[in-house]
């Protein structure tokens, strides 16, 4: 999940639960335990090895990943040019052909200066990364700008006047000294002080980690852990290592399917965590006050004045908010293995074919004709199915192809992973919405949209002001002629029009003065104040062409909205399935939907496939965790919760869930795959080797209903259209864009290496369905009824049976515990230290 639905589970389930168990709405520093889940999220801007491999590979290889970007964006804008050329006579009635050859015209005129500005962003993001993050420009840039962000987020008053949200030393003791930054190499000591702002680290997003030095020949593949992903050969963990559960508690059979073995890993390091913050918990409160605690929640008391007293004094403790900073970061983690994993795929296909056209299914709007709501339910399925393949070392060239996975395995995150996320983050740095492929198209955007994106009026402000200030900074004569901007009218007012004194003077001096004119910024703390001055010049400093912020701006922008920012020249009236459409072309050219990585396999942002059913068992799992972390010692005495078990019950592949059984069923899908046109090919021929009807028609789901509008309508959205129409807008295209030669007059081919979608492919895949034999599992409930089924409560949040308890945890010794926490510590320090560049580099 992103931020906002990492607090949305927070806000729903945990902080509640902590709310009441502590004495209501009084503990200010309960909110520690978003910031520490926050800033877990926020940190994955930082990720050397993502910035420092593509930029050393860029140079070494020409198909490494950024030089692929490049190539990537060069396709796509020829293919945004075709599309938009394709679609405008369904849209706009009565447009002539004139008006597209200009339309043609007008986008071809500008497309070189596109391809330079979005290739010079990503050089400057590479070139600000540096090799060691306590010291990149990158590094110190997102550090200072989250530092402000965060403490306008969390701390900053609400209203003038008003009181402090949380105890501003407790803050910046949670996020973390710049000079205790994580270095990027291994010759530098890391301070171990979970959740606070570090970097990208895989185990705490349970991503797939990737082993930086591959044996085999220098250009292969990256190999991700645990080794070489082969065709027909099984490697889900090191050779030799006992897969399975970890905990003594936990059931000792290898099961078959499991996890991957870095999962258990990962998970293991979690339990740690949860342990840790146990300990500390219950060390900062006394057995009997604990008690105390769960018996006036139980009963709906406040606390007795003893108790509160100790209470008031655990505000003002840094050690306190670290705790509850580290419960948040392990909770994180938590939530990330359902979002980031295939587990919720499993499951959904564990219940069979209804229940999968079900979830899957987008509801027809308004804005979705029922052609687009069947592309999309394709697409759906395509998405879908591409996350049931195993990922193998060397893909093969039709995803189709690829074995099915039934193994629990996250996803590699890389320099495209690190783009796409970025540029959702920038709605953390200055507030910019950034739509995701499938936002206002699914029924599952349309349910999470609503409390997604619900800000405090001060961080509006303060996120408007950052890019206010940074407009100014990096193009003031533009920002002075923007009305709108405050802070450009601000520094009009001061200085009159003396633009180039912006330009020309010292930049250091002009941000110094621009965050001593904000009223916003003048009640902030000195700390901060400094924070805004570094975000302010390390983001508007130039490098080559553009600034980073520019750069991380053209990106987003691109990244998000390609055609939009393509036509800004042109404004054309797009409807919202077209928009959609163009925000997945610019995904799958960059490579967002290969085989096994984050991107096709996370469900982070509200509207993709199977979004609402994997938010559902995170928040449910994430609120047991808490409900059982404030649950008093038996008897009092002091043994602690085995997390780990917890763990692997609540995280088990669901195929080896206790007691179920399952037959095997044949499912046909329909999917869509990505033809390169060979030499002669083209839509329809009378050879068959040269025509693409005929060469997919046998694999088609309905063959009888597959024929060359099936590709023609995929490719240049001339769906509905009279078939002369549509051949004429398909000739039209391939003629404009260059992408077509001529052959029997008027009509034009495809050239060979054009890329195309073939849709309405048929899939076949054997899946296990569960057979219904005694009680379900808790993860069915969950799915059809909600998280709140933990609560004893029906969606709506009615009273309406008793509270889901699937899991009694287990009891352990304290030596136990320290030895879980003790393993945990290691292989996390380990893991931290495998995953930075080496210092040679």
């Amino acid at each position: 999940m992103n931020t906002h639905g990492h607090a949305e589970v927070a806000e729903d389930a945990g902080l509640p639960l902590l709310r009441k168990f502590f004495g209501g709405q009084t503990m200010k520093s309960l909110k520690a335990m978003k910031l520490g889940n926050w800033l877990t999220d926020v940190s994955q801007t930082i990720d050397p090895v993502a910035y420092q491999g593509a930029g050393n590979a860029s140079k070494k290889k020409a198909d490494a990943v950024a030089a692929e970007v490049h190539k990537a964006t060069a396709a796509l804008l020829e293919n945004l040019t075709s599309a938009v050329i394709g679609r405008l006579p369904a849209i706009v009635q009565g447009s002539a052909i004139q008006e597209l050859e200009k339309l043609g015209d007008l986008i071809e005129t500008p497309i070189e200066d596109l391809k330079s500005r979005i290739h010079s962003g990503i050089d400057v993001l590479l070139g600000s990364g540096g090799k060691n993050e306590r010291t990149s420009d990158l590094g110190l840039f997102f550090r200072s700008i989250f530092l402000v962000v965060g403490y306008f987020k969390f701390v900053h008053p609400e209203k003038a006047g008003g009181n402090s949200r949380m105890d501003f030393k407790s803050f910046l003791a949670v996020f973390g000294n710049i000079g205790d930054a994580p270095g990027a190499q291994n010759n530098q000591p890391t301070p171990d002080q979970a959740g606070s702002f570090t970097q990208y680290y895989p185990h705490e997003h349970l991503d797939r980690p990737e082993r930086l030095k591959p044996p085999g020949k220098p250009g292969e593949p990256p190999i991700y852990e645990p080794g070489p992903q082969l065709d027909g050969v099984e490697c889900h963990g090191p050779v030799g290592i006992r897969l399975g559960p970890r905990s003594p508690r936990s059931r000792q059979a290898e099961p078959r399917p499991d996890l991957y073995y870095f999962l258990r890993d990962d998970i293991e390091m979690t339990a740690g965590l949860l342990a840790e913050v146990d300990q500390e918990l219950r060390s900062a409160i006394d057995s009997k006050t604990w008690s105390s605690l769960w018996e006036a929640m139980t009963n709906g008391d406040k606390p007795n004045e003893a108790t509160a007293k100790l209470l008031r004094s655990l505000e003002r403790s840094p050690a306190w908010h670290r705790t509850l900073a580290k419960l948040g970061h392990a909770v994180h983690q938590v939530e990330d293995f359902f979002a980031h994993s295939d587990w919720i795929e499993i499951a959904t296909q564990l219940r069979g074919p209804e229940y999968l056209n079900k979830a899957l299914a987008p509801k027809p709007t308004k804005s979705i004709p029922p052609p687009v709501a069947r592309e999309l339910l394709e697409r759906s399925y395509t998405t879908f199915s591409r996350r049931l393949k195993r990922h193998l070392t060397k893909a093969k060239p039709n995803w189709k192809d690829h074995p099915r996975e039934t193994w629990i395995v996250t996803g590699s995150f890389d320099f495209r992973d690190t783009l796409i996320s970025l540029a959702h983050l920038t709605e953390e740095l200055w507030g910019d919405h950034v739509p995701d492929p499938w936002e206002s198209l699914t029924q599952s955007a349309q349910d999470a949209k609503e409390a997604l994106r619900k800000s405090s009026e001060i961080l509006d402000q303060v996120r408007g002001w950052l890019q206010d200030s940074f407009d100014l900074l990096t193009n003031p004569k533009r920002a002075m002629a923007d009305l709108d901007n405050s802070v450009a009218q601000a520094w009009k007012f001061k200085i009159g029009k003396a633009v180039a004194s912006i330009h020309g003077g010292d930049l250091s001096k002009t941000a110094v003065e621009i965050v001593l004119q904000s009223p916003l910024l003048r009640r902030a703390p000195p700390a901060i104040q400094a924070a805004a001055e570094s975000a302010l010049v390390l983001g508007s400093k130039a490098r080559s062409s553009l600034s980073l912020y520019e750069a991380i701006k053209t990106l987003t922008k691109f990244l998000t909205g390609p055609v939009h920012w393509l036509l800004e020249e042109q404004p054309l009236n797009l409807p919202d399935f077209f928009l959609h459409w163009s925000r997945e072309v610019i995904y799958d050219y960059i490579g967002m939907n290969r085989i096994g990585c984050h991107s096709l396999l996370a469900k982070d942002h509200g509207g993709e496939p199977l979004y609402l059913p994997n938010k559902a068992c995170a928040t449910g799992v994430h609120y047991y965790v808490v409900h059982t972390l404030l649950q008093p010692w038996a008897d009092g005495k002091k043994p602690a919760i085995d997390w780990l078990a917890l763990l692997e019950f609540f995280l088990q592949n669901p195929a080896a869930a206790l007691g179920l059984t399952f037959e095997e069923k044949q499912v046909d899908i329909s999917v869509s795959v990505i033809h390169e046109v060979r030499p002669s090919e083209q839509l329809d021929h009378a050879k068959p080797r040269y025509s693409l009807t005929k060469q997919y028609r046998p694999t088609a789901i309905d063959p009888a209903k597959f024929n060359w509008r099936t590709i023609a309508d995929a490719n240049f959205l001339t769906g509905g259209l009279p078939e002369a129409e549509a051949q004429r807008i398909i000739n039209l295209t391939l003629k404009t864009t260059k992408k077509g030669v001529p052959v029997t007059p008027p009509n034009y081919a495809f050239k060979p290496g054009v890329k195309i979608v073939i849709p309405d492919q048929k899939l076949r895949v054997v899946v296990p369905v569960m057979k219904k034999n005694g009680a379900e599992p808790w993860f069915v409930t969950v799915m059809d009824n909600g998280w709140k089924v933990f609560k004893g409560e029906d969606a709506a949040g009615q009273p309406k049976r008793q509270p889901l308890d699937p899991y009694r945890p287990v009891r352990i010794t304290k030596d136990e515990t320290e030895l879980l926490i003790t393993t945990a510590r290691t292989k996390r320090l380990k893991a931290r230290q495998t995953y930075r560049p080496p210092s040679s580099q």
